[in-house]
């Protein structure tokens, strides 16, 4: 990972370096009016300023080289800064662009008035870097990009709704569970003041006496609560 990030920084780095030298190598040229011509057969009436060779076909070179290099090692990380690439085609157009407008309105030598030959040229470049632009300064764009969401981030799928996963508990790794049965509730105690029919039916009296049995025998009751609902029943 570390490698990755290195590689990153080090091939941006290469890009915009080659986006400067081809910057500044179209200056020079534009500086001498815009045409210039070095070596073969006839020699040219405008020989190109000295290095401008070397930085016109080193900044197209080398930035292609080192853009794609950014692209494998922003794969390397994640793959969502990969989007960054294409800033590299607004940065080259609109700098480029700028030149044409500069020396469209000072160009260079006696010359005087506005080279319009050299606005359209600014008009159509401005255009071709400032649209694709448009993507970037959209913050939800540029969010997704800087800062990629985490596969289990609320924000990682946009479409379908967050489920927060489940936390696992130490109780899952014991075995199932088996739920405790609720015994239930005493008879509730004969009110203040009432007492049972002396002429109850005998027989009610024993069915109510064998299910506390059957209660206590299930382990529902305990022997005190036993003995409790049993004097109960017995006092009526």
């Amino acid at each position: 990972m570390i490698r990755a990030y290195v590689g990153s920084f080090v091939s941006l780095a290469g890009v915009t370096a080659g986006l400067t030298w081809l910057y500044l190598g179209m200056r020079s040229v534009m500086e001498v009016g815009g045409a210039c011509a070095d070596g073969g057969p006839y020699v040219s009436a405008q020989p190109c300023p000295e290095g401008v060779p070397f930085l016109m076909v080193g900044g197209i070179f080398g930035g292609l080289i080192c853009l794609g290099l950014f692209m494998w090692f922003g794969s390397r990380l994640g793959g969502s800064y990969v989007g960054l690439a294409g800033l590299a085609w607004p940065a080259l157009f609109l700098s480029l662009g700028w030149n044409f407008f500069e020396f469209s309105f000072d160009p260079p030598g006696d010359e005087e008035g506005i080279v319009w030959g050299w606005l359209i040229c600014g008009v159509i470049f401005a255009l071709m870097g400032g649209l694709p632009l448009l993507y970037y300064v959209v913050p939800k764009n540029l969010m997704a990009i800087l800062w990629p969401a985490d596969p289990g981030s609320p924000r990682a799928s946009r479409d379908e709704p967050y489920v927060p996963r489940p936390i696992r508990s130490r109780i899952i790794d014991s075995g199932p569970l088996t739920p405790t049965p609720r015994a239930p509730a005493a008879p509730p105690p004969p009110a203040t003041g009432a007492s049972a029919p002396d002429d109850a039916p005998a027989d009610e009296l024993v069915d109510a006496l064998e299910r506390l049995a059957k209660l206590r025998a299930s382990g529902a009751l305990d022997a005190a609560e036993y003995e409790r609902a049993k004097k109960a029943v017995l006092d009526g």
